[in-house]
């Protein structure tokens, strides 16, 4: 990637086509939303990709499957979500300016415009992480994908400087 970016600084990556392939983590655990969202962090931050699909939406490997009649949602769907929903057409990403260490397991991204900046922190950790956010803003809201929560808003209120990120879990921050 970062060979690509050198030698080509004026072409615009999209990344197009990604699927789980062998699949050998369970579509239905958190593990799989990880593990997408840690690829889709990846592609952002190192390959400056403009743009983020899916390859197969709808199967086994995808983001949803139909099961006996029913639809079942992947975690992976709630993972792109994070990114989907929050990062606006006309965001441009910025650096986040962290003191996670070399081997730290918390993955994260930034974007901002339109009034607003958005993070996302991916905690691969099998702990809890404490984070604290700089910059002076009037409001926040931040939506969590883990175990028990699909991109569900857990807080919308005041700026509050600091942020617990649970274990094994996916957080956005928008920050206005």
């Amino acid at each position: 990637g970062e060979k690509i970016k050198n030698e080509y600084p004026d072409k615009k990556f999209e990344m197009s086509e990604w699927c789980e392939l062998p699949l050998t983590i369970d579509s239905t655990t958190i593990d799989s939303g990880l593990y997408m969202a840690n690829i889709v962090v990846q592609d952002l931050n190192l390959l400056n990709a403009v743009s983020w699909q899916s390859w197969t939406a709808v199967n086994g490997d995808g983001l949803m499957e139909f099961r006996d009649g029913e639809l079942v949602i992947y975690s992976r769907y709630y993972a792109y979500k994070h990114f989907s929903q929050f990062i606006e057409k006309g965001m441009t990403r910025i650096d986040v300016l962290d003191s996670f260490e070399g081997d730290s397991q918390i993955a994260s991204t930034a974007f901002k415009g339109n009034g607003k900046t958005v993070i996302v922190l991916v905690n691969n950790a099998e702990s809890y992480q404490d984070i604290r956010l700089c910059g002076f803003y009037e409001g926040m809201q931040i939506y969590r994908t883990d175990a028990e929560r699909n991109c569900e808003n857990i807080y919308s209120g005041d700026f509050a400087k600091e942020l617990n990120v649970p274990a094994k879990s996916i957080t956005t921050v928008v920050l206005n």
